[in-house]
């Protein structure tokens, strides 16, 4: 019993860690909620759908894996751009006037 419970604590402990990890990350990864949204949506419909149409694991496993590799790219590239143009129009607004 004793490792039972000890084993249960330290995985509750490092999901707490994991979970405070990815909430401060959440700001850079704009795109994140929306993905798991669409994984979720995925898994739903794969779950209701199993009836008739049998998709693999290996292809659930893809789609979930590209579903989130495209909204931390997205992010990534959302985040970089916003940065691009910031320092772009600081460098306007240092730029001296003409007239």
């Amino acid at each position: 019993p004793f490792i039972i419970y000890s084993s249960n604590v330290f995985a509750i402990l490092g999901l707490r860690a994991l979970y405070f990890l990815l909430a401060a990350l959440l700001p850079y990864f704009r795109y994140l909620s929306t993905g798991l949204s669409v994984v979720l949506m995925f898994i739903g419909v794969k779950m209701l759908a199993e009836k008739w149409v049998h998709i693999s694991t290996l292809l659930s496993l893809g789609i979930v894996g590209m579903v989130l590799t495209v909204a931390v790219v997205a992010s990534l590239a959302a985040t970089h751009a916003e940065k691009r143009a910031l320092q772009k129009a600081k460098a306007t607004e240092d730029r001296p006037t003409e007239g």
